[in-house]
């Protein structure tokens, strides 16, 4: 309404004489920006109401449930809405190869060449996940298939990085050119000033100082040691890289700065861990989910078989559970020893990750290997009552097979 008040202020407060207009009578133009404002500021209102139910699609065209979509685009829910980590729903279902979901949004008028966080596609990432069905409905639909990312990626390439052949050939016959990433991706020193270059030259280990700088989440500086040489992949203590520790320290901005200049967001330290497990074990959801859309593994298993669900289980981060679950993560996927997320959200008395594995159909009675223990024993043994209480609401036995 701000708009509207700047021009309706415009009036004189005494009559003005008739033969002559009032100096500061509103012109058409300024009515016109006026209006302008008030629609905009309308539609933004409208778009934060859909938030939280666009949140809901999209957890719904990730997990392929066409009913659960259906109901929701009738509800109003518009097919090009996006959730808190701007993503939209063809974007989930083409990431998870759910055809018959994209096909749906897509006769809801879903936006087949929606670019999102980096500039990625739906193509995109159905060619680099290998969904071929996916990928011909979205070529069938429009989909431009020499349409290019921020970093000058196409979905061929994307195809090509992940040994997706059969998709590959697909979008060649599509019209796919081949082409290179383009020279904006590549470090270069052309836009640093004298005293950037002494400066940096002057520390002495550009690589060693890029770590820091990502760790403390400094833009300006991670922008210069990047353009003065530094290695995007360079590696510190226990084989963190700058990426793992931006991640890992909620650095949302120089992740993507990372990404840009190429840092490999599937890189494992000493540990196995990548830059995912880094954003799961602290809570970062938006930062996961940028790191999946990005080619992150949601699979890769760790140190003892533990994946990012289980660090997000056992930390109590039930927001980053849940987007984990919507990209494939298994909620009854063991470590080495048996233990799954659930039983160490229980083990650790974290309620709101315990409510949230069972509402995403997590097993309470599946068993660990060495001591034949449920979630719900995990729980009782830790004196946990709440989660113990939910453990049994969902169906939960803490006997033993010995014991029965």
């Amino acid at each position: 309404m701000m708009g509207m008040a700047l021009w309706l202020g415009g009036f004189c407060s005494a009559p003005c004489p008739a033969e002559e207009p009032a100096p500061d009578q509103p012109s058409t133009e300024r009515i016109e920006r006026g209006l302008t404002e008030v629609a905009v500021g309308l539609e933004t209102l409208k778009e934060d109401r859909a938030r939280p139910k666009a949140k809901e699609l999209v957890l719904a065209c990730a997990r392929g449930d066409v009913p659960a979509v259906r109901a929701l685009l009738s509800a109003g829910v518009g097919p090009n809405v996006t959730d808190s980590s701007d993503v939209a729903p063809l974007e989930a279902a083409a990431l998870n190869g759910r055809t018959e979901v994209a096909e749906v949004l897509l006769q809801h008028g879903a936006d087949v060449n929606h670019q999102g966080l980096l500039g990625i596609t739906p193509l995109m990432l159905a060619a680099e996940n290998g969904h071929l069905g996916t990928v011909e409905l979205l070529l069938s639909s429009g989909a431009d298939v020499n349409s290019t990312s921020e970093t000058g990626r196409t979905a061929l390439m994307a195809a090509e990085r992940s040994g997706q052949e059969a998709v590959a050939e697909r979008l060649r016959k599509a019209g796919a050119t081949e082409r290179k990433v383009r020279a904006a991706e590549q470090t270069h020193t052309a836009s640093l000033t004298p005293a950037d270059l002494h400066e940096l030259i002057s520390s002495g280990n550009p690589d060693s100082d890029l770590l820091d700088a990502a760790l403390a989440g400094e833009e300006d500086r991670v922008e210069k040691l990047l353009r003065a040489g530094a290695d995007a992949n360079a590696r510190g203590e226990f084989g963190m890289t700058a990426l793992m520790l931006a991640a890992q320290n909620g650095r949302a901005a120089v992740v993507r700065q990372l990404l840009l200049k190429g840092a490999d967001v599937q890189a494992k330290s000493q540990l196995n861990h990548t830059a995912l497990f880094c954003a799961a074990m602290e809570g970062h959801e938006e930062i996961a989910q940028a790191l999946i859309l990005w080619g992150a593994s949601v699979k890769q298993r760790g140190y003892a078989g533990m994946t990012a669900l289980h660090y997000a289980a056992q930390n109590g981060h039930a927001a980053v559970i849940r987007t984990l679950v919507s990209w494939g993560a298994d909620p009854d996927e063991p470590n080495d020893f048996g233990m799954t997320p659930l039983m160490f959200a229980a083990k650790e008395g974290r309620l709101e990750a315990v409510k949230m594995l069972v509402s995403l159909d997590a097993d309470p009675n599946v068993r660990e290997q060495i001591a034949d223990q449920t979630a719900l024993t995990l729980a009782e043994r830790g004196e946990h009552a709440a989660v113990a209480e939910a453990l049994r609401q969902a169906g939960g036995d803490s006997k033993r097979r010995a014991d029965r």
